[in-house]
């Protein structure tokens, strides 16, 4: 089965918030920029996935496919996630270990060749790689060194340094804490129990590793598609902490109260995953729900959010989903008042959800009531609201209605430009086509100069007083508004030396709020931090 990992006890350790990988034997000490920055973006990956956990008795350490998550077990919050990049595209992870020293200040994990030591002290993240798939893993009690089996024993420090050493070079057996087996009475209890890993929508997921605290009642179980499970087997209890995200690949985004509801779907190299998937995060990291779908949602394309009624648009449709409340479990959603029409964008107005479809727009009212239609247009690939006003991006230009009804017609673009985003600015409107951002106040037209080969082909709009921010094929650009001040988003983390993994620039989706946007990319959500300027701080 998957690895199976044991970690001593251990007295707290200090914060983890960053993840600077460097090359072996590098030293990496906090950035003179201070800690402020070592968040100012931050990506969040997939974590369905648990390859590996560890623990050490304050925190809880979560290895997916999205990289390191932490669990601060006295405040019952997520920390900022590490990237260990432990795959390429296409290529499975394959066995991963973890394990942390008895002080609890360094973990090890050990995957894909390549060997992280995680350091507390020194905010640190090193990667070194070795030869073979790991089988096993050891720690020194004392925290100086980790011993990983693969083709031969491998001796990796503190700060990644790792030479092979053989058998009888290993320090005596009670200097060190083994990689647990699933022959552990407790792990054995949590693993043959498939009620400990069951979700609130009632489905039992396998396991894939696990690792044992200081008592038989602390077990961690990491899941092959429910992410992690806190298990007391001897009371027969457990709870889903979920984080981050589940498919990876970020469709389209909504701005809750202190938050983000984000609609997944599959990546192309996410081969065998769900079809679609909604996960709710806190602007903190520190919270995360995930919601199982009804079938008949299928893929989600865009999404839009009124009090806790989600609007939903795909290619099966559009309808809403009644997300539960915070304090409520995250039973499965279930879709009300569709329309059946393929549909691919949808906003929230003060009378319902409209939705843009390759015939019109279509709105579904929030209460009772017909679902009202416009008159045929071309195909919208973009919508707007305020007040009774809806704007709809088409082939044709900017169309104008009011009560369903189109009022007028405005094209700020050469004609056959399709208009691809739009959104509110101030009193007037940003509009994109592929390859042009303007804005349009009413029968004015100010086309903006700014450098829009940094992002490619414009795929997304947010804007609010602060500020304009543009997605695209190949990055992001914020404008500060009116100075028209530009400045490149930085999609990877502000010490990250490794390559943006797949689909890391492939923007989909923006939303701000005043300390923060979020960025959803096709390899994950980013969240970066803004100044007053609305740029990025």
């Amino acid at each position: 089965s998957g690895a199976v990992a044991r970690v001593a006890p251990a007295a707290a350790i200090a914060l983890l918030a960053a993840c600077t990988p460097a090359p072996p034997n590098a030293s990496a000490g906090p950035s003179p920029l201070g800690i402020a920055s070592r968040d100012a973006v931050v990506r969040v990956g997939s974590f369905a996935v648990v390859r590996a956990v560890a623990e050490s008795g304050n925190r809880a350490f979560v290895v997916g496919d999205g990289g390191l998550a932490l669990y601060d077990r006295l405040s019952g919050r997520w920390l900022a996630p590490f990237a260990l990049p432990l795959a390429e595209r296409g290529q499975p992870a394959g066995r991963v270990l973890a394990a942390t020293n008895l002080i609890g200040d360094a973990l090890w994990v050990a995957g894909g060749g390549r060997a992280f030591v995680v350091n507390a002290s020194l905010r640190a993240t090193f990667t070194t790689p070795f030869i073979g798939a790991p089988r096993a893993m050891r720690v020194e009690r004392g925290g100086a060194n980790a011993y990983v089996l693969a083709d031969q024993w491998w001796q990796i420090g503190t700060t990644g340094s790792a030479r092979p050493v053989g058998a009888n070079e290993l320090p005596p057996r009670e200097q060190l804490a083994d990689a647990a087996d699933i022959a552990d009475p407790a792990v054995r209890r949590a693993i043959d129990d498939p009620l400990l890993t069951r979700d609130a929508s009632l489905r039992a997921w396998p396991v894939l590793a696990a690792a044992r605290g200081a008592t038989s009642s602390d077990v961690w179980l990491g899941t092959a598609g429910g992410g992690v499970f806190h298990v007391d087997p001897d009371f027969h209890r457990s709870e889903q902490l979920p984080f981050g995200l589940q498919l990876g690949d970020v469709r389209a985004l909504a701005r809750t109260a202190d938050g983000v509801v984000v609609a997944e779907g599959v990546a192309p190299w996410n081969v065998g995953a769900l079809q679609s998937a909604v996960t709710e995060g806190s602007d903190d990291l520190a919270r995360w729900r995930w919601y199982a779908l009804a079938d008949q949602v299928g893929e989600i394309r865009s999404i839009a959010l009124r009090a806790r009624t989600l609007c939903v648009a795909g290619p099966s449709g559009a309808g809403m989903i009644e997300l539960p409340t915070s304090g409520a479990s995250s039973l499965p959603a279930a879709m009300v008042h569709a329309e059946g029409a393929p549909s691919g964008v949808v906003v929230a107005s003060r009378d319902g959800c409209v939705v843009g479809t390759m015939s019109g727009v279509t709105v579904l009212p929030w209460g009772v009531g017909g679902i009202r239609r416009s008159e045929q247009l071309s195909p919208v690939y973009a919508l707007a609201t305020s007040g009774d006003t809806v704007w709809a991006g088409t082939r044709d230009g900017l169309v104008t209605l009011v009560g369903g009804h189109v009022v007028g017609v405005t094209r700020p673009f050469p004609a056959g430009s399709e208009i691809v985003a739009v959104a509110t600015v101030g009193q007037g409107l940003a509009v994109a086509s592929p390859d042009q951002v303007a804005i349009v106040d009413g029968a004015a037209t100010e086309r903006l100069t700014i450098p829009l080969g940094a992002v490619g082909r414009v795929t997304a709009l947010a804007a609010d007083e602060r500020g304009l921010w543009i997605g695209g094929s190949n990055g992001a650009l914020a404008v500060s508004l009116p100075s028209h001040a530009s400045a490149v988003v930085s999609l990877d983390h502000v010490d990250a030396t490794q390559l943006t993994p797949p689909g890391g620039r492939e923007v989909h989706a923006i939303v701000l709020a005043p300390g923060v946007a979020w960025v959803g990319t096709a390899a994950g959500l980013v969240r970066v931090r803004r100044g007053d300027d609305g740029l990025p701080r």
